[in-house]
C-alpha cells in the first residue's frame, strides 16, 4: 500500500501494535541509524508518560524528527499514525523530506490549529518545489514557521 518506506513504517507500527499488544503498552520506535546519547537513562523512566504518542523536537533547530518516538498501544495512536501515513499521497512536488516534513503538517492538523485543506501551513506544505540539492531559506523556513504554531499549544 506505502510505496515509501519512511510512511509505511507508520502504518506497519500500527498494525503490529494492533495485533502483538495490549492496549496501554507503551513501544518505542527507533530508527536503524539512531545513536544513543544517554545510555546510562534507562528507556523505562519515560514509561510512566500518559501521552499517546511522544515525539521529540531536534536540538539544532526547532524540527520536530519523525524517526523516533514512544507511541502507547490505543485507538487514538495508532489512528494518529496511519493518518500520518498516509501523507504519503499527499507529498509535494518538491523536496519535503517525506515523513519528516508532513510531522508537521500532521501535528498542526491533529491539534486542530488549521483545517485539512487551504490552511497557511498546508499551503506552504504542498508548495514546496525545490529539489533536495537547493534547499533555500524559503523552501524549509516555511515548515519550521509551522512548528512553531505547534509550540504554542
Amino acid at each position: 500500500k506505502y510505496q515509501i518506506f519512511f510512511f509505511r513504517k507508520h502504518c506497519m507500527v500500527a498494525s503490529w501494535m494492533h495485533r502483538e499488544t495490549n492496549v496501554g503498552d507503551k513501544v518505542f520506535v527507533f530508527d536503524s541509524d539512531v545513536v544513543p546519547y544517554r545510555t546510562n537513562v534507562p528507556l523505562h523512566n519515560w514509561s510512566y508518560l500518559r501521552e499517546d504518542i511522544i515525539l521529540y523536537e531536534r536540538t539544532w533547530n526547532t524540527e520536530i524528527a519523525a524517526g523516533n518516538y514512544l507511541v502507547t498501544n490505543s485507538e487514538a495512536a495508532r489512528s494518529f499514525l496511519v493518518r500520518w501515513a498516509q501523507y504519503e499521497k499527499e507529498i509535494p512536488p518538491g523536496f519535503s523530506s517525506a515523513d519528516n516534513g508532513a510531522i508537521h503538517l500532521h501535528l498542526i492538523r491533529s491539534v486542530n490549529l488549521e483545517p485539512e485543506k487551504n490552511g497557511t501551513c498546508g499551503q506552504k506544505y504542498y508548495s514546496l518545489t525545490e529539489p533536495v540539492t537547493n534547499l533555500g531559506e524559503l523552501n524549509v523556513q516555511g515548515m519550521i514557521f509551522c512548528n512553531e504554531l505547534c509550540q504554542i499549544c
